[in-house]
């Protein structure tokens, strides 16, 4: 349901067609691997949390709110409508834009957990896609565990490319694309075969990628009521050349924090009780990882707390929050359950502060601004981001554009973007079960395919649809129809309204359309078909 302060605002929906172990902490052996010829860093950074006793355990499972849409749009009333097309089989959840200030530039990076269509989408304020990645079409199962994550533009080799991490569970792979949506680069394995994990596609900035692994161990529990020949889903932080796809550096979550500081207790319904290898016990839920300088950011939702790690020897420099905290956090910096934890200064990191885990609590969540002092190790808050009391228990992240903050509340089925006076001026709802991350940023997409086009009968007229997944440079789309394929000729131009135009011309036997940009050139025309 849409609050009323969202209603206030423009709303803006679709404009296309829908339609149809031990209690001694494991800490000796240090797993860091030095693999490849190196660079010479130093130490890392990390934040943690503060909680009540009764605060614990992890994100299941979420009934995500469903947004406005078209009556004839497809899809469950617990997540929300379906966009479908008609020019394409794509298909991306029916989103609701409201727009209450002025935002700024750039497109937006996001994905949807939609049961009905999982996907990755680039797109305008409006909520319209210029790009979708859509499970489903690329030919796996209708399943969230199929879905698009991390899906934000970099720059590689000094070119802009998109990454993403998509795939079933334990064969998932790591996207690098360029502008024309063509691969540069697949990571489908990491050390030892261990399978990549959703939670992080971080790019260091000097060649290589942070990607992270949860990896079944087994370990003694009996410290947390578990069996003694337990097992653990443990998380590792790899480090991955992306020329060559080689390791160089790996830190292990069990090797420095106990299983002790956890607040999900091992019995929580739902939850892995660690009595076997399918289903481990999980006291860390590493969800984040950044490099920052010489060293590596982590953290760790499930003892809400950040780690510091140094890059060059995997030494655990310290820990922010959680039960064994190096830093005095202020009471309004405390945080729980976080996600996307990002140094922007030597003085200042984000988060998401779900502050709520699926059977507890609380919320609201929030993005914080923190202000670190490493030499006094205090944490103070700087601001804080809430809308409408939003509580998305799981996933989530905060974004800086310029001077704007784009937050994603995660479960809370909500995109907002905050102006630098912290003023919402733009909110996304409708993704389904949440938006993983979101971000922004310039990209301009020129896709190797052609324009899809379909044309339907209408008696005397037909309505002919034009869609070219990627292309962001299309302003005019020129109509073209004909007796036959080589009689073909302009009838019409429409101005590009979405993904997909569409407009009524006389029907003919045969009809193609062409796209233009805003100087009038030609980028791609598409193939010629017949109406239905």
């Amino acid at each position: 349901m849409i609050s009323e302060h969202l209603k206030s605002g423009k709303t803006v929906r679709p404009s296309s067609p829908l339609r149809d172990g031990d209690e001694r902490p494991v800490v000796g052996r240090r797993t860091l691997l030095m693999l490849g010829g190196g660079m010479a860093i130093g130490s890392a950074l990390l934040a943690g949390c503060s909680w009540g006793a009764d605060e614990a355990s992890a994100a299941a499972d979420s009934t995500g709110s469903a947004s406005a849409g078209s009556e004839s749009a497809s899809g469950s009333a617990t997540y929300g409508p379906v966009r479908n097309f008609v020019s394409t089989d794509l298909t991306m959840p029916a989103l609701t834009a409201t727009t209450s200030g002025t935002t700024a530039d750039g497109k937006i990076f996001t994905t949807a957990a939609h049961p009905k269509a999982p996907c990755g989408m680039i797109l305008d304020d409006n909520g319209e896609p210029y790009w979708i990645r859509d499970s489903k079409v690329i030919g796996q199962d209708v399943d969230t565990n199929e879905n698009v994550y991390n899906l934000r533009a970099e720059t590689y080799d000094g070119k802009p490319v998109l990454q993403w991490v998509e795939g079933r569970t334990g064969n998932r792979k790591a996207y690098v694309v360029g502008p024309d949506y063509e691969p540069i680069r697949v990571i489908s394995k990491l050390q030892d075969g261990h399978g990549i994990d959703v939670h992080e596609m971080q790019f260091t900035g000097d060649g290589s990628v942070l990607l992270v692994s949860q990896v079944s161990k087994q370990m003694d529990l009996t410290s947390v009521g578990g069996p003694k020949k337990g097992w653990i889903l443990d998380g590792h932080v790899y480090e991955v050349d992306l020329a060559t796809g080689d390791v160089t550096r790996r830190w292990v979550a069990s090797d420095d924090i106990a299983v002790t500081e956890s607040y999900r207790p091992i019995d929580e319904a739902g939850q892995g009780d660690g009595t076997s290898e399918s289903s481990p016990y999980d006291p860390y839920h590493l969800n984040s990882a950044q490099v920052w300088g010489d060293s590596i950011l982590v953290s760790c939702r499930a003892t809400c707390a950040l780690y510091s790690v140094e890059r060059s020897t995997g030494k655990l420099e310290w820990r922010m929050h959680g039960k064994r905290s190096d830093f005095q956090v202020a009471s309004d910096a405390a945080f729980s359950w976080q996600h996307h934890a990002r140094w922007r200064s030597d003085t200042e990191m984000t988060l998401f502060d779900n502050n709520a885990e699926v059977s507890k609590d609380k919320g609201p969540s929030s993005a914080k601004y923190l202000t670190v002092d490493l030499a006094a190790r205090t944490v103070a808050l700087k601001r804080k981001l809430e809308r409408d009391e939003i509580v998305g228990f799981a996933t989530g992240s905060t974004a800086l554009v310029d001077d704007h903050t784009l937050v994603s509340f995660g479960t809370g089925d909500r995109i907002t973007e905050f102006d630098a006076d912290d003023k919402p001026v733009l909110d996304l709802s409708g993704f389904g079960m949440y938006a993983y991350r979101a971000f922004k940023a310039d990209w301009i997409g020129i896709p190797t395919t052609s324009p899809d086009v379909a044309a339907r009968r209408n008696s005397s007229t037909m309505t002919v649809y034009a869609s070219w997944n990627g292309a962001t440079e299309v302003a005019e789309w020129e109509v073209l129809t004909g007796t036959d394929k080589d009689s073909m000729h302009q009838v019409a131009t429409m101005r590009r309204s979405g993904f997909e135009s569409s407009r009524s011309v006389p029907t003919a036997a045969y009809v193609a359309v062409r796209a233009r940009d805003v100087a009038g050139t030609v980028l791609g025309t598409s193939k010629t078909v017949t109406p239905d």
